[in-house]
């Protein structure tokens, strides 16, 4: 812990001012990078991330380290750049001739042949991270792929009820079906058995009173098709008594 009484400016360990730490968004690590690469540093890994769709933490684990491999693997690249850069004829540009294309070449040729083990380092350098990069994309396909097979698995739990009228749809229940506030139209009149009910309610109580009613209320015969049966039994014709014996 430091001491109240000691200026922290004088304390060796603080950074310069073009220097930040910042925690990773995506690993959780604290960084130390230059303040103005570490804006262009996120922009580019979370442009990489967002191509390669990560859906869960090892994904999102694995699409960081490609966007990450890709930066060191441009900044490779940048080295080389500057190692032939400070073997320019003038590379702090101070006043005098501009060089030429010829010396420029010249310089860089001479670059490489005087410093081949920084080049041999350099690429070393950068096959280890090509097959770095190239182990986490090809381990980010196979768990895409086996997360695509998994979820085509799955039986679909859609919507039961699927309504096709524009009128009810906008399901807000998740039940797979919606009511609608739209006026229906009202139901037809029941039909007695194939005869129309009647429309005079003298006829309609006439026919009630007539009809017989079963203990549960209802009816099975219709009076109006029904045939009229006789009031009483027609008489039948009486044989003659046989005579009294005498």
């Amino acid at each position: 812990m430091l001491d109240n009484k000691t200026d922290s400016h004088e304390l060796p360990e603080m950074l310069p001012d073009f220097l930040t730490a910042a925690r990773n968004l995506y690993t959780g690590q604290t960084g130390i990078m230059d303040r103005n690469d570490r804006i262009h540093y996120d922009k580019f890994c979370d442009g990489i991330i967002g191509c390669l769709k990560p859906a869960n933490p090892l994904e999102t684990q694995l699409a960081f380290s490609i966007a990450s491999d890709y930066w060191r693997l441009n900044r490779t690249r940048n080295i080389e750049d500057g190692i032939f850069a400070a073997s320019h004829p003038n590379p702090t540009s101070e006043l005098g001739p501009t060089p030429i294309d010829k010396q420029i070449a010249a310089s860089q040729t001479s670059a490489f042949l005087c410093k081949q083990s920084d080049f041999k380092f350099l690429s070393t350098w950068e096959m280890r991270i090509q097959r770095t990069l190239n182990r986490n994309k090809a381990e980010l396909k196979q768990l895409q792929v086996e997360r695509g097979k998994l979820e085509s698995q799955q039986p679909d739990l859609g919507p039961v009820f699927k309504d096709t009228n524009t009128e009810t749809q906008g399901d807000s229940s998740g039940q797979g079906f919606a009511f609608s506030n739209s006026a229906q139209p009202a139901p037809a009149e029941p039909e007695h058995f194939g005869v129309a009910a009647p429309e005079s309610p003298k006829v309609l109580t006439a026919l009630t009173q007539s009809q017989p009613t079963a203990q549960n209320g209802f009816a099975f015969s219709n009076p109006a098709v029904a045939p009229e049966l006789p009031s009483a039994a027609p008489s039948q014709p009486q044989a003659p008594s046989p005579p009294a014996l005498t």
